[in-house]
């Protein structure tokens, strides 16, 4: 493999992307996959085209050279797909992984943006401090919402709201942490995983297993006993 490099961008650590350790781990793999020039690639007895930024994926390979389960490499890559980071095209042998913008962010020609950065409307620079923001109220909600829920009180600081904030990061929507919220409260309220009732544990790294889970629905005792007798207390 030639001698090259990618560039890392320090917007990275303000979009939380280093507190899920996995899907950091996947995208820098993405990015050293990724070809930095139009190459035509064998794979069995097929030649794959390959236009800068984009890289033959098999998840089998990618567990093995990240470290990581299949299951974290599928939820990883359809992470970075829902954000928009990379789009991928199957077949029935192998998928090819296109990284989004990649002329724009790795491109020979991109030089140090010091300059231009100061040169930037300060419209732009509004929006992603009003994005920031919005991020930050939101995730108060969540945490007022699990508050209420769970009968706690965790503060709105730094340490409990990047938590949520990361999983906003990751294409999470409040609704899905509030979901979340909701699945695990009816599982572990007033049972010994209440102490696991944190914004550390719902909203850290098993966010996405925690999503994919259905609620418990409990029966009203009360009907459960005048079953079949016409009588309910619904």
């Amino acid at each position: 493999m030639a001698e090259t490099w990618v560039k890392i961008y320090r917007k990275s650590i303000e979009n939380g992307w280093l507190t899920n350790h996995k899907l950091w781990v996947f995208w820098c793999y993405c990015l050293l996959k990724a070809t930095r020039n139009d190459y035509m690639q064998i794979v069995g007895n097929q030649q794959v085209p390959l236009k800068a930024g984009q890289f033959v994926f098999g998840r089998k390979v990618a567990a093995k050279e990240t470290g990581m389960s299949e299951q974290s490499v599928r939820t990883c890559i359809d992470s970075l797909r829902r954000m928009k980071n990379l789009t991928t095209k199957s077949t029935n042998k192998f998928s090819v992984v296109t990284i989004v913008n990649w002329s724009s962010y790795q491109s020979d020609k991109t030089k140090s943006t010091t300059k231009s950065t100061c040169k930037q409307p300060a419209s732009n620079q509004q929006v992603t401090t009003k994005e920031r923001i919005e991020k930050r109220e939101e995730a108060i909600m969540v945490i007022d919402y699990l508050n209420e829920k769970v009968n706690k009180k965790f503060k709105h600081g730094d340490k409990n709201l990047n938590f949520i904030i990361a999983r906003f990061n990751d294409g999470f929507s409040i609704d899905d942490c509030k979901y979340v919220v909701d699945v695990k409260s009816g599982q572990w309220k007033d049972t010994e995983n209440d102490l696991y009732l944190r914004p550390e544990t719902l909203f850290g790294n098993k966010f996405d297993g925690y999503l994919n889970e259905k609620k418990i629905v409990k029966s009203d005792k009360r009907n459960d006993r005048y079953k079949g007798q016409g009588i309910s207390y619904e």
